[in-house]
């Protein structure tokens, strides 16, 4: 805990499980709450943005002439606009040791142009049956064991929990809040980024809000340097959209009746044709693995757990660093907006369910684990899918 004057505690972090995964729960005023999860996740933070290949491979990028200028750019406009979100940064860097320079390029890396090669898969569908949203957490393999949950329990904000890769601002993997609101992001690579704020900045700043419509405004005002695709939804509520944010532009389109079947994503645009991006061949790939989904039949959150945790190409988006793609999938998470329950799968672990509004609060109590079949094989001869053991 975190002592302010008069030696009252300002701030406080609770451990808990989430299945088998840390638990994070941080109260308390924002800078000394920050600080104090920078030294709690220092060994974290120093894994995921010390001195490692893609600290430097960031700053030989950032230190090319035409970068240098666009990177001051995001970087004075990213903390003129959101003051107390680039003062989380400063604290989690000063509770850590790690350079504040450092973990600005790690934000700002999909904001200076289409080099960033993550990637990350949603699903979501809204029909007289079922409304889901789900998301792949997909990243490099040595973050597999890094990622941590976060509930952000801080003074005058309201309640949030996300995936969290430690060195971020808790923003850009997925979320849920105690609004009830819930969405997962994909990494859009921008040829040209705006000269705009970056778009983790954005994207925490959005967690204020209260439903989908005052998200879907909330991106339409506030422009980013990069892209990140968003669907979102509501527990309770018929109101799910998949949102494209990319370059100073906006668009959004419905699930149910005006698009009745499954809205998916993956990374790069689907509806902004005005803003060039650069399709990864793993992007286009999961795409047109997406592209054959139909609603199921069968229970829709064991329907995303089977194509977005358990199995790989062709019948799924699951990753595992096979053949030319880097990346793994690390975590996946589905919600059931009609219960609202949401289910959490870190990769290779058992999966956890509880209420959204239990999770977004940082309670624990009520979770409970959930079997999963493990990675599934496919051969790809006959296409048949065999589940692995548990």
């Amino acid at each position: 805990m975190a002592r302010g004057k008069g030696g009252s505690v300002s701030a406080r972090i609770t451990e808990h499980r989430l299945g088998e995964v840390p638990w994070l729960v941080v109260n308390g005023e924002r800078g000394e709450a920050f600080r104090l999860l920078g030294e709690r996740a220092a060994d974290r933070i120093r894994a995921v943005a010390g001195e490692s290949a893609t600290i430097r491979e960031l700053r030989a990028r950032a230190e090319a002439p035409r970068a240098a200028g666009h990177l001051a750019t995001v970087r004075e406009r990213s903390r003129a606009a959101y003051p107390e979100h680039w003062a989380e940064l400063a604290a989690l860097a000063e509770g850590s040791g790690v350079p504040l320079d450092d973990l600005v390029l790690l934000n700002l890396r999909g904001d200076l142009g289409a080099e960033d090669g993550t990637g990350c898969t949603d699903v979501a569908f809204s029909d007289e049956h079922a409304d889901v949203v789900a998301h792949n957490e997909d990243g490099a393999p040595e973050l597999v064991d890094q990622g941590v949950v976060l509930t952000l329990a801080l003074d005058g904000e309201p309640s949030v929990t996300v995936w969290w890769l430690p060195g971020f601002l808790p923003a850009n993997t997925f979320v849920v809040t105690e609004h009830g609101l819930v969405w997962g992001i994909d990494h859009i690579g921008v040829v040209t980024p705006a000269a705009a704020p970056g778009r983790h900045f954005v994207a925490r700043s959005m967690q204020r809000c209260r439903t989908v419509a005052e998200v879907t405004d909330h991106l339409g005002a506030h422009p980013s340097a990069g892209g990140f695709a968003y669907t979102v939804g509501q527990v309770g509520r018929r109101d799910t959209r998949q949102i494209e944010a990319a370059a100073g532009h906006c668009a959004h389109v419905a699930a149910g009746p005006g698009h009745p079947g499954i809205l998916w994503h993956t990374n790069h645009l689907r509806r902004l044709t005005r803003v060039p991006d650069a399709p990864r061949p793993d992007s286009l790939a999961r795409a047109e693995v997406a592209a054959t989904w139909t609603v199921p039949e069968e229970e829709p959150v064991d329907w995303c757990l089977r194509v977005l945790a358990e199995t790989p190409a062709p019948l799924g988006v699951r990753r595992d660093a096979a053949g030319e793609d880097p990346l793994v999938t690390l975590a996946t998470m589905v919600v059931d907006l009609r219960s609202g329950m949401a289910t959490v799968a870190p990769r290779a672990r058992q999966a956890a369910t509880l209420p959204v509004e239990d999770l977004a609060r940082g309670i624990p109590d009520r979770q409970r684990r959930r079997t999963m079949t493990g990675p599934a094989t496919t051969d790809p001869a006959t296409g048949t899918t065999d589940g692995g053991a548990e």
